[in-house]
């Protein structure tokens, strides 16, 4: 979220975004988070004190709709999604099915569903999942404030106004943003470890980027069978590696485009960093990747593995998961209660980074627009957002089965933590565990300290007059980048100059004058 908890840089690819290093995709498993981040000091909303749907709305039509969700199936989904529905059945005469796009595919399915008309109801979106680029080109159904108030008040009541204003292309809301407070990831994620391995290795704790190196040596040294850092081709890589570097061209004036970065402090003389100094510094991360993928820091067929980092992790393959604050809390919760005898740790190597908010396009909801039940579809994601009931079965499961309710709000594992949630709800009713680790809130905290607002977040391009040309770089991108990110190129230098040399024969410097004409338009209007 920003200060108003409005727009980041839309970056219409997300490859590119990734590169950039422009913290637009924060979470682990991917950039969403499907696990609520409870706000620090707020005790979740009554859910009697925001009313549902008008009475007269007709419901007599039993409605099946399809959700569209990116990353894996999760483990309870089965069991939990049948009770969803059987309350959905009776409270709006409606019931839902969900598609999971896995990481490994779905940077290619997501856009196919749109471009072959298929038809589903509401599905994932945020600034790393194509929103922009699937609104301006019709995916989406545009939601009025009429319709929201109409078939969606709670989520009318809670996402305030400069939130709908955030989410807006070309003056039109298409997206429903989650309103839960949460972190971009990039240069400062998190880390979580084994404490058994640390004691095994005669190490006490993990403070610097070089301890946690030393913890990896000892992993390949003494414990051949498993990896220090599981890693696959969706986006772990270049976050491990933006672990380990210098942290440039970030903060409240800095800003991410097409292959440079952008200084706004001065409206009127925008300071571009571009060309040779921006390649530069990705060729310098490309190398590190090659250097870590040479030692064994992951996988030899890291480029093909479909589990992602955190499942990794949670099976002992690897020594060592990656993500944003609040994902680190929830991987240490689960992995604890699974295996308490490995004595998960979440560690900070770099506990004094700046640490952007998360965008209000970073995670959210939208209607397809081939959907036939706009209505009940509102009405569905309204009342599981915002209901408390619904939200607590989503996401923690069964009363006094799976999870035990405390008089402060809070609630207690009862046995292993229930795995379900949606990416794109992580709401503020959301509430706080008991069994969060126990640096938990001290690392929080100090990310709050840390914690600003980028101007950028008011900012989305609309790419109408490039379109060919990013769909050209976007296609090269996929083609260079996995391989340079992972440490996998043999030539760094040269796929490096061979990268470069065909996204610029692409257009490149057409792009980047569109993108920087906006960009001047915004920063003046911003002042």
């Amino acid at each position: 979220m920003s200060k108003k908890l409005i727009l980041v840089l839309v970056v219409v690819f997300l490859t590119t975004s990734l590169l950039m290093g422009c913290g637009t995709g924060s979470n682990v498993n991917g950039p969403g988070n499907a696990t609520p981040t409870p706000q620090a000091t707020e005790k979740p909303t009554d859910p009697e004190e925001t009313e549902g749907p008008q009475s007269d709305i007709d419901l007599s039509e039993y409605v099946e709709l399809k959700m569209v969700m990116v990353g894996p199936e999760l483990d309870d989904y089965e069991r939990i999604i049948k009770l969803v529905n059987d309350k959905l059945k009776e409270d709006l005469n409606a019931t839902f099915t969900v598609e999971f796009l896995d990481w490994g595919e779905f940077a290619t399915k997501y856009p196919l569903k749109f471009a072959s008309g298929e038809e589903f109801d509401f599905c994932y979106t945020s600034n790393w999942s194509f929103y922009g680029d699937q609104a301006v080109k019709g995916g989406f159904l545009e939601l009025t404030m009429e319709d929201i108030q109409k078939y969606m008040p709670r989520t009318y009541a809670n996402v305030t106004p400069d939130m709908w204003d955030g989410v807006k292309v070309d003056g039109k809301i298409y997206m429903i943003p989650q309103t839960g407070l949460q972190f971009t990831g990039d240069h400062n994620n998190k880390f979580v470890v084994r404490g058994d391995l640390l004691e095994k290795y005669g190490m006490s704790e993990i403070k610097t980027a070089d301890d946690l190196l030393e913890y990896w040596d000892n992993v390949l040294e003494h414990d051949p069978d498993m990896i220090p850092i599981g890693i696959n081709q969706s986006w772990w890589g270049w976050w491990v590696i933006a672990s380990f570097r210098p942290i440039k061209w970030v903060g409240e004036n800095w800003g991410a485009g097409p292959y440079n970065a952008y200084d706004i402090s001065d409206p009127d003389n925008i300071k571009i960093i571009d060309g040779d100094e921006w390649w530069a510094d990705r060729l310098d991360a490309f190398k590190l990747a090659r250097e870590f993928q040479q030692k064994g820091y992951w996988s030899k067929d890291a480029l093909t593995l479909q589990d992602d980092n955190g499942v990794m992790f949670e099976n002992g393959v690897s020594a060592t998961a990656i993500r944003q604050i609040t994902m680190c809390n929830e991987m240490y919760e689960k992995v604890n209660a699974a295996h308490p005898e490995w004595k998960p740790m979440i560690v900070d190597i770099h506990p004094e980074a700046p640490a952007p908010y998360y965008p209000v396009t970073g995670d959210g909801m939208a209607l397809h627009a081939t959907t036939k039940h706009k209505e009940r579809a509102m009405m569905v994601l309204d009342i599981i957002s915002y209901d408390q009931e619904y939200y607590d079965l989503i996401y923690y499961g069964v009363k006094d089965q799976d999870y035990t309710l405390n008089a402060d709000g809070s609630y207690t594992w009862i046995s292993k933590p229930v795995n379900v949630g949606f990416r794109g709800m992580n709401n503020k009713i959301a509430r706080m565990s008991t069994t969060v680790a126990p640096n938990y809130k001290e690392l929080l905290d100090n990310q709050v300290k840390n914690g600003f607002h980028p101007k950028f977040n008011n900012f989305i391009y609309n790419n109408k007059n490039v379109e060919a040309i990013a769909a050209a770089i976007s296609s090269i991108e996929e083609k260079y980048a996995p391989i340079l990110q992972m440490g996998f190129a043999e030539d760094v230098e040269g796929m490096t100059q061979q990268w470069r040399s065909e996204v610029e024969a692409a257009g490149l410097k057409e792009y980047q004058d569109d993108f920087t004409a906006q960009v001047i338009e915004f920063a003046k209007r911003y002042k």
